[in-house]
């Protein structure tokens, strides 16, 4: 006898699904994009921007309301790295976990991080920062999927 356990909402059948979306669970997906384009004065001043933007990101100083934990002795995001977000919503703090799924850097030119969901929790998705830098041009993507 074989036995498995399947959280709500998982399709198991016995052969390859015809449509593996229906019937899961999920919410109605929510996304959130931004995009900024900094022009500086030269490339030396685009590059300086630059890495100050990688240190905030890093350092998770990116949220206005909600704050991000870091695992005990770190500060920075680390590549696999999970962190604990807590967001305020109608007077409770919510608090998940999330990691580091994602982490790409190519100083002064580019940077890549995806902070995915761990199992279900308050934020459903992930999100994708980008930067990338082009002569006297900085350009950041803030994707919430």
């Amino acid at each position: 006898v074989q036995c498995c356990i399947a959280p709500t909402g998982v399709q198991v059948s016995t052969s390859w699904p015809k449509d593996p979306f229906k019937g899961q669970v999920g919410w109605d997906e929510k996304v959130f994009r931004g995009k900024t384009i900094i022009g500086m004065s030269d490339e030396k001043s685009a590059k300086i921007g630059f890495e100050r933007f990688v240190k905030r990101v890093r350092l998770m100083e990116i949220f206005c309301s909600s704050k991000v934990y870091f695992p005990e002795g770190k500060s920075e995001i680390e590549l696999d790295m999970q962190l604990a977000f807590a967001v305020p919503i109608d007077g409770y703090i919510w608090t998940s976990l999330e990691r580091v799924s994602v982490l790409e850097h190519k100083p002064n030119d580019y940077f890549l991080v995806c902070i995915s969901a761990e199992l279900e929790n308050i934020v459903d998705g992930y999100y994708r920062i980008v930067g990338v830098r082009e002569g006297k041009t900085v350009t950041i993507t803030f994707d919430k999927l």
